[in-house]
């Protein structure tokens, strides 16, 4: 099914496209998805929506996607342009925004000119994208002068400025393009999309006989993207003529489930050091390592990491099963460190673990469980995003001796394993993984990231789930988002803080009273530098090959 749907962007042009809808249970095993994903697909130079493969690409994709016009492009108002990669970066964010209400952005999809800008807006735009597809993208801009034959370089020599005529979509069209464009354009700098967060997957299809983009600009991206994926098409030409279908099955094998596993295999080494993630202690839900996290080092490079298999969080253990036992155990645990509250012990009491020092470190000590106040308390987390993070304000401005003790202990016993946790390890224990991570220096979209984690490890029986609906008046979808770990709620969360406290460096020395030297020995002990070269010396090396052979 298709709608053609018009979009005003901040100048007031109409932005014209078309929404595909896929079948409704299309996207169901998507990973990350926890709304209606949407992608969005981007054309290149004097391109349209309709345009080369874009729309046999949009009808065999499992999730909704939305194919529009750049201004001054089709359909769309305004004048075509040469250099008019801001003005399409603009688009992209009014489409965008338009979206956002009623789906989760899934993928950014570009051709060629289109890839620009779709890397740029999910590089630097305030939004978790999980996807971006960069199709015959380039990353080095000088080619777009040298390519000008002799009778344009004439013109331009003679006048500056020449006629470009082209047909697209079936209208005829001129274009005037000037020298100063030209320059405008060759002066765009595709650097940014390097600083892409590691929790956007990026893949990068390039075809061999492209002779417009050289194909050394998918090395480039190849190196320089934290994580990404690099496929070639042999017989492809830079639009793919008569390689659709190939291209099509590409991507699309790149978003089915066995393309989710080859990532997560492949990326462990790259978004973090290769240790499992999620640990099976059986019978406690939730269970995560908090190491493993690159970071970078203070020489500037991604060398360093958080140390693994050191510190966990995870769920209450009052049903922790023998088996379990013997898992933390092995994992050489030493504290287990219990944010819970006196009244959610006596409900649910833990287990005693010999060998195992238990502290009980309330962020809550004497919390009412009255209907009234639990009522009261949990409104925020009805109130979106921002509701989740005023309740997690609460949490980190008034729990501070709960994260005090388990800090204190890091620092007192440098050797020791150990696991935080509260009821299901989701809000309290959030927090303090959110406290460790941020002053570890990890990048915001990691934490945001390993917050959002808790959606695949937390589970509530759906009884459970009517149990509270009755309880608090609320509708189902209503209590499902309750107890979810969206992602904008820990981004949210990262912003009030850093209005609260500036750093995570200040929140330590003045709200938890930790002197400068003793911060320094926590991120010491809790950080390994490994030493290897980053990527990004690569990226810059390809660079500067090029250079001087031109």
């Amino acid at each position: 099914m298709e709608d053609r749907i018009v979009i005003k962007n901040e100048g007031g042009e109409r932005i014209v496209g078309i929404l595909h809808r896929a079948p409704t249970d299309s996207f169901t095993a998507l990973d990350g998805v926890t709304r209606r994903p949407l992608g969005l697909i981007c054309h290149g130079s004097v391109g349209h929506k309709n345009y080369l493969f874009q729309p046999t690409l949009a009808r065999s994709l499992p999730f909704d996607t939305f194919r529009f016009d750049f201004r001054g492009n089709d359909e769309s108002d305004g004048e075509p342009r040469f250099a008019n990669v801001m003005s399409d970066y603009q688009d992209i964010v009014a489409v965008c925004a338009h979206f956002e209400r009623t789906y989760q952005i899934y993928a950014l999809i570009g051709h060629s000119r289109g890839a620009w800008t779709c890397l740029r807006y999910a590089a630097l735009h305030d939004r978790r994208i999980p996807h971006v597809i960069n199709i015959s993208g380039r990353f080095v801009m000088d080619d777009v002068k040298r390519k000008n034959g002799d009778p344009v370089k004439s013109l331009l020599d003679a006048q500056g400025w020449y006629e470009w005529k082209y047909v697209s979509n079936r209208k005829n069209y001129t274009m005037t393009v000037t020298r100063e464009q030209i320059e405008e354009l060759a002066k765009w700098d595709n650097s940014a999309a390097l600083q892409m967060a590691p929790t956007t997957s990026v893949m990068t299809v390039y075809g061999l006989k492209d002779q417009i983009v050289p194909l050394y600009n998918a090395a480039v991206w190849a190196n320089g993207l934290p994580t990404h994926t690099l496929k070639l098409i042999p017989e492809g030409d830079h639009n793919f003529k008569g390689r659709y279908k190939e291209l099509c099955d590409v991507i699309n094998e790149y978003f089915s489930p066995a393309g989710v596993q080859d990532r997560v295999r492949r990326f462990g080494s790259v978004r973090r050091v290769a240790v499992d993630r999620w640990i099976n202690v059986k019978g406690v839900k939730n269970v995560r390592d908090l190491g493993g996290w690159s970071i970078l080092s203070s020489n500037g490079r991604r060398t360093a990491h958080i140390r693994p298999r050191m510190v966990f969080r995870g769920g209450e253990l009052g049903s922790v099963a023998p088996e379990g036992v013997k898992t933390l155990l092995a994992l050489r645990v030493k504290a287990l460190f219990d944010l819970r509250s006196d009244q959610e012990i006596a409900s649910m009491p833990p287990r005693a673990i010999p060998g195992v020092c238990r502290i009980h470190t309330p962020v809550f000590k004497d919390m009412d469980y009255s209907p009234e106040m639990l009522a009261i308390r949990w409104q925020h987390y009805f109130n979106g995003p921002e509701g989740f993070a005023k309740a997690y304000q609460a949490i980190y401005t008034k729990g501070t001796q709960a994260y005090i003790t388990i800090f204190r202990y890091i620092l007192d016993h440098p050797e020791d394993n150990i696991m935080v946790h509260c009821t299901a390890g989701k809000d309290r224990t959030g927090v303090f993984g959110m406290l460790l991570l941020g002053l570890c220096g990890v990048d915001d979209a990691v934490i945001c990231e390993e917050y959002f984690s808790t959606t695949q490890g937390y589970y509530v029986e759906q009884a459970k789930i009517q149990e509270i609906m009755r309880f608090l008046n609320k509708t189902e979808q209503q209590v499902k988002e309750f107890l979810g770990s969206p992602y904008d709620a820990m981004r949210h969360t990262l912003g009030l803080f850093r209005q609260d406290y500036h750093s995570f460096a200040s929140y330590f020395e003045h709200q938890l009273g930790f002197t400068p030297n003793e911060i320094r020995q926590l991120k010491d002990i809790l950080i390994v530098d490994t030493g290897h070269q980053a990527q990004d010396d690569a990226v810059h090396r390809l660079v500067r090959e090029r250079e001087a052979k031109l």
